[in-house]
């Protein structure tokens, strides 16, 4: 039996948003199984990944109908993924942007390749580095994705 029976459903449901963030990202994109929910995630060098949603606790089944997307960067750490900073932005690459900024602003993300460098000591120090960062609305006119 399929352990993420709607991953396909999901993946042609949120294309423009896949494909968004890929381009934003300059990383590849996929939706993924997170707990009972799916999510957008992003991989990255250093142990590092994106986690995107735009319910609680996952992907809407009807994009047209939220209010604000989730993105949140984590580090793997010894027991388990670390969040290093998140945003809520009503567009998804304005959140992601947002998160990205936070991550520059605390020193630990390098533009040239679009990964994040940095070590992993914070996290296993236990201090992570956390931040939330609440993106105001963009200009109207914009494509929800």
């Amino acid at each position: 039996m399929d352990a993420m029976p709607r991953k396909q459903e999901h993946t042609n449901v949120y294309a423009d948003a896949l494909t968004a963030l890929e381009t934003a990202a300059h990383r590849p994109a996929s939706v993924v199984n997170v707990a009972d929910d799916y999510a957008i995630r992003v991989d990255f060098e250093f142990s590092r990944h994106l986690l995107a949603t735009n319910t609680g606790s996952g992907l809407a089944d009807d994009p047209s109908l939220i209010d604000d997307w989730t993105v949140g960067i984590y580090q793997d750490g010894p027991d388990g993924p670390v969040l290093l900073a998140q945003a809520k932005g009503r567009w998804l690459v304005d959140a992601y942007d947002a998160t990205v900024a936070e991550l520059v602003r605390q020193g630990v993300w390098t533009g040239g390749d679009a990964g994040i460098a940095g070590s992993a000591a914070e996290v296993v120090s236990g201090e992570p580095l956390l931040a939330t960062v609440v993106v105001p609305d963009s200009a109207e006119g914009e494509s929800a994705q």
